[in-house]
């Protein structure tokens, strides 16, 4: 057997028993009640139970606005114009009421700015469970008197006869215009 061979066995056999400890501490917490999202054991000599807890992007981007003349059906003049996008990605879970509240700066990395927040706000919120669960998610956009502002979001939990879901792991996106300093890179 070649060193490139035994590398790869004793690679893979480390990756594996990682996996198998990782699952035993989620069957571990099961018992107790709670219940930790899927994950996968990327450095097998370092199993650790932690979650991503945010992924950002910030880009250019067109944002459309339309004027609903009857309040319901589109039908009035569009306005486009150019605007950053902030586009976020985390993970959290809701308590044991089967709801959780946030802001969005709370997952952004220490100094960004965010001001002038336009419309829409887009949030979608995926359920991270082994059992069914359905999730509702909202958001409310906050403006500061200085002119920064923030966004809160709201994600709630439900099991299939209606009943709140508590501690459901999810995963979310949010995607919201505005003017966003980001401490890396400057006024954008």
């Amino acid at each position: 057997m070649s060193t490139d061979e035994t590398t790869t066995t004793d690679a893979a056999a480390t990756h594996a028993a990682a996996n198998e400890t990782a699952e035993s501490v989620r069957a571990h917490l099961a018992a107790f009640g709670s219940e930790i999202p899927p994950f996968n054991v990327i450095i097998p000599s370092r199993v650790f139970l932690s979650a991503y807890v945010r992924i950002e992007n910030l880009q250019q981007g067109r944002v459309c606005y339309q004027d609903f003349p009857g309040g319901i059906f589109p039908g009035g003049p569009r306005e486009c114009e150019r605007s950053w996008l902030l586009d976020v990605v985390g993970s959290a879970q809701t308590g044991d009421d089967g709801s959780t509240r946030f802001l969005l700066t709370d997952f952004l990395c220490e100094g960004f700015e965010i001001s002038d927040l336009g419309l829409p706000v887009g949030i979608v919120a995926t359920p991270l469970m082994n059992s069914p669960v359905w999730l509702t998610a909202g958001t409310t956009v906050i403006r500061l008197p200085n002119g920064n502002g923030n966004v809160e979001i709201r994600v709630f939990s439900w099991r299939p006869g209606g009943d709140p879901s508590p501690r459901a792991w999810f995963s979310w996106r949010l995607l919201v215009p505005g003017f966003i300093r980001d401490p890396d890179f400057g006024p954008t």
